[in-house]
Order: structure tokens, then sequence, then C-alpha cells
């Protein structure tokens, strides 16, 4: 999974903004890590918060605990430990979790209170359609611009939260995405859930109706062919406030004039996120001189 020293750098801040209690051990907590992802296998990662000017993590990771799934509160089974390394700290299930369910974990870690998190899986929302137009832009460098129109129509009766996935660098200056990176610029990651620079968006701007995000791309042509994949996540609100809180974290954290960003989480008796998403992708082929 992408940059584990990441992830726990940011749960130790997480740990900071909590008062958390066990049994033997009051300054360290459980981080949970877990997205669920509609139709693919379940990932979740355990471990302790730690200093964050240490440079040993041998004993962060936690490999013996028991993790039970429920799904609309009926028990599913065990989340099983991997048994590979360099998989300290991770939990697997070959159980495809679906959309439209609510799922609950019940983390149990000797020597610490019983962990619970709730979240659900909301229906994953089409593309309606992609189209683009491409111009050249250094005709030296080969160098090329593709701006990217994604439509979509939000589902009706309910507050809806999205995420964009491209599999390539792009950026976006849309007024709808709430966390804008750098110059509004996103890079890829194929494990991008566990990237927290994200473009996350809710349709406070857009309600019930249909939409179009405005997407773009540079990039060189180094072969005849480029596949460009764009992924329409729908997310779950716990999912949401999360990436948000994580994000204005980080762009505030030096500002001594701000007030403190909590950042959020509902894993009760411990640390970090247990979210759920669905989605949709479609791709747009580039093809060299066509």
């Amino acid at each position: 999974m992408k940059n584990i020293l990441f992830l726990f750098v940011v749960f130790s801040i997480i740990s900071c903004e909590k008062t958390f209690k066990s049994h033997t051990n009051s300054e360290k907590q459980v981080n949970v890590m877990c997205f669920l992802e509609a139709d693919d296998t379940i990932r979740v990662n355990l471990s302790y918060t730690f200093d964050l000017n240490r440079t040993n993590l041998d004993d962060v990771f936690i490999n013996n605990a028991q993790i039970l799934l429920f799904e609309n509160d009926k028990l599913i089974g065990n989340i099983q430990k991997a048994n590979l390394k360099p998989q300290e700290g991770w939990y697997f299930s070959s159980y495809t979790p679906k959309e439209g369910n609510k799922y609950k974990l019940k983390i149990i870690v000797p020597l610490y209170d019983t962990i619970y998190s709730e979240t659900d899986i909301p229906t994953s929302t089409k593309i309606e359609y992609l189209s683009n137009n491409i111009s050249i832009y250094d005709s030296i460098a080969q160098a090329y611009l593709m701006n990217v129109f994604l439509c979509f129509t939000d589902p009706k009766n309910n507050d809806n939260y999205y995420y964009i996935f491209s599999n390539q660098p792009y950026f976006s200056n849309d007024p709808a995405i709430e966390t804008r990176g750098e110059d509004g610029f996103y890079t890829n990651n194929e494990t991008y859930l566990y990237d927290f620079n994200v473009p996350i968006f809710s349709d406070s701007l857009f309600k019930d109706q249909n939409y179009t995000l405005n997407l773009s791309n540079i990039f060189s042509l180094y072969s005849d062919t480029i596949i460009f994949t764009y992924e329409l996540a729908t997310i779950s609100y716990d999912a949401y406030l999360f990436y948000k809180t994580v994000f204005l974290k980080t762009k505030t954290n030096n500002n001594p004039l701000v007030e403190p960003v909590i950042i959020y989480s509902n894993v009760t008796n411990g640390t970090g996120i247990f979210a759920g998403l669905s989605s949709n992708k479609d791709t747009i082929i580039f093809i060299k001189n066509q």
C-alpha cells in the first residue's frame, strides 16, 4: 500500500486531537485505516501512534488483533492477518462489500478496550460521458494540453459526496472541488485512497442536477498511444469529512492565527477512519497523429 510512513504520521496528528482510554497504556492509541470499496477485497491497517521524531517502526504495527466484520448487523466473519512481509499491520478478506449496505468493524487488540466503527457504501454515480479537446502547446517537446469534461447526474433525495481520480497527473480549478492542491495539481497513484491530497467535493453547487467537471492533463507523447482513465467515486460522509479535515489541517497547520482543525475520526476507543465508496470509470485513448 501507499506510503505507510505518511499514513502513520497522519494518525499521529489525529491522536493528539483525541482522548483515549486503554487498560494499561494511555500513551499509545490504536489507529484504524480502512476504505471499503464496493466489489473489491477488504484491507484494514492497524498501528499504534508514535512519536513523530522516531525512526524505528518495529513496534508500531499491530499484528495480533482480531477483526470482525458485520454487514447490516449480520456477522460476516474475520478479517485475517496477512502472513507475508512486508505486510505488517495489514489484514485482508476476500469478501466483497456491496453498494447500499452498512458495515461495522469490531476490533480486539490485547490490553485495549474493544474498538468499533461503522460506515456505509453509497450507491455509485454513473459517468454520463467524457468529452475532450486537445492542443499542442509545445511542438518541440511534443507536449499536449488536454481539457477533459466529465459529465454526471447527481442522484436525487440524498446529500452526495465525491472523489475524482485519474491514472495520469492532472489539474483542475473547477469550482466544485473543495480540496484544491497546489495550483490545483493532483498526482496519480494506484493506491489513491491512501493519498491525502485528493480532490473531493459535495453536491452543494449542483444538487439533483447534471454537472460537468472540468479537468486538464498536460503530457508528452513518448509512445504512440496513451490511455487516460477517469474515476468518479461516490464516497460516504465519513470519507468526505476525513479527507476534508486532513486537507484543512495540513493547509493551516503552521498558521497561529487560525483555530486548530480537529481531524475527523469515526473510530470508537481509537483513532483513524473506516469509510465506504463505490465508483464508475471511463477512458479516453489518445493515439498519435489522430
